[in-house]
C-alpha cells in the first residue's frame, strides 16, 4: 500500500519466512511445524509493530488510505490486548480475535473501495479533460485548416495579381522597347537630315582653306554652322547655338539656318549698312 514507506528488505524477509512457514506446515507433521511457533509469534509481533510504525509515518505524510489502515491496526491491536488480558477471567471471549480480524478486513475493504472510487473519479475526470482537450484540438485543427485554406486562397489571389501585373509589365516593356527602337530610328533619320544640311568638313576657296570638326553631344544637337560662298569666294560664316539638347533644339537651329541662308541670298549684293 505504501511503497515509499515500507523497506523492500523487510518485505522480502517477511515473504521468505512466510513461504518457509507455509512449506513446513504443508510437508511436515504437526509435531515439527509447531516447534518454531513461538519464534513465528515473536516475528509476527515485531512485524505488526513495524507495520504500525509505517502506518503512522504514512499518515503523517498524508498517504491515501493511511488513516483508515492505521485505524484498523489500532482497533485490532486493542481487541487483541483486551483478549489476552481477560481470556482467563471472562468466559466466552474467544471470538474477539476473530472479530478484530474481521473489523480490520472490513476497514481495509472500505479503504480499498475508497481508493478505487477515488481512482475511478480521477480517471473519469481525466477522461473528461481529455475529451475536452480533444474537442479543443479538433476545433483548433478545423480552424487551422480554415485559416490555411484562407491563407492559401489569399496567396493564390496575390499570385494571380502578381502574374497580371507581370504580364502588364512585360507588355509595357515590349511597348517601351518598340517605342525606343522607333525613337532611335527617328533620331537616326533626324541626324542624317541635320548632318546633310551642314557643309563639308574640308572646304577650299580662292583665298581660304577651312577645316571643320563638328562633335555634338547627342546625335542631333542645337549647335549648327553654315558657310556662304559665291564664285569660289568665301562670303560669310554663321554659327548657331540654341540652349538645350535634342530634337527641339535641332529643329530651331535648322529653322534659323534656313532663315539665315534666305536672308543671305536676298542681301548678298547689298552693303552691310543697307541691310
Amino acid at each position: 500500500l505504501f511503497p515509499n514507506e515500507f523497506k523492500k528488505t523487510v518485505v522480502r524477509i517477511t515473504q521468505g519466512l512466510g513461504c518457509i512457514a507455509i512449506l513446513l506446515t504443508v510437508i511436515s507433521k504437526p509435531l515439527i511445524f509447531t516447534l518454531p511457533l513461538h519464534i513465528f509469534q515473536i516475528f509476527s509481533f515485531l512485524l505488526y509493530v513495524y507495520v504500525l510504525y509505517v502506518s503512522i509515518i504514512a499518515t503523517i505524510r498524508q498517504r491515501q488510505g493511511s488513516s483508515l489502515f492505521l485505524s484498523g491496526l489500532v482497533i485490532y491491536f486493542l481487541i487483541l490486548i483486551f483478549y489476552l488480558i481477560n481470556r482467563k477471567m471472562i468466559y466466552g471471549f474467544g471470538y474477539l480475535p476473530i472479530a478484530g480480524v474481521l473489523i480490520f478486513i472490513i476497514i481495509q475493504a472500505f479503504m480499498l473501495s475508497k481508493i478505487f472510487s477515488d481512482a475511478f473519479k480521477t480517471v473519469e475526470k481525466l477522461s473528461t479533460e481529455l475529451q475536452t482537450t480533444n474537442n479543443e484540438l479538433r476545433d483548433l485543427n478545423i480552424n487551422l485548416e480554415n485559416k490555411v485554406k484562407e491563407r492559401t486562397e489569399d496567396l493564390q489571389n496575390a499570385f494571380d495579381e502578381i502574374e497580371v501585373i507581370n504580364d502588364s509589365l512585360v507588355e509595357t516593356n515590349i511597348k517601351l522597347n518598340v517605342a525606343q527602337l522607333e525613337m532611335m530610328h527617328d533620331m537616326g533619320l533626324a541626324e542624317v537630315v541635320q548632318q546633310g544640311m551642314l557643309p563639308k568638313s574640308q572646304l577650299s576657296f580662292s583665298e581660304w582653306e577651312i577645316g571643320i570638326i563638328y562633335q555634338p553631344l547627342f546625335s542631333v544637337s542645337g549647335d549648327i554652322y553654315d558657310i556662304y560662298s559665291d564664285e569660289n569666294k568665301l562670303q560669310g560664316i554663321s554659327l548657331f547655338d540654341v540652349s538645350g539638347h535634342g530634337v527641339s533644339s535641332a529643329l530651331i537651329t535648322m529653322i534659323a539656318q534656313s532663315i539665315a541662308f534666305r536672308n543671305y541670298k536676298k542681301g548678298k549684293d547689298k552693303l552691310l549698312t543697307a541691310i
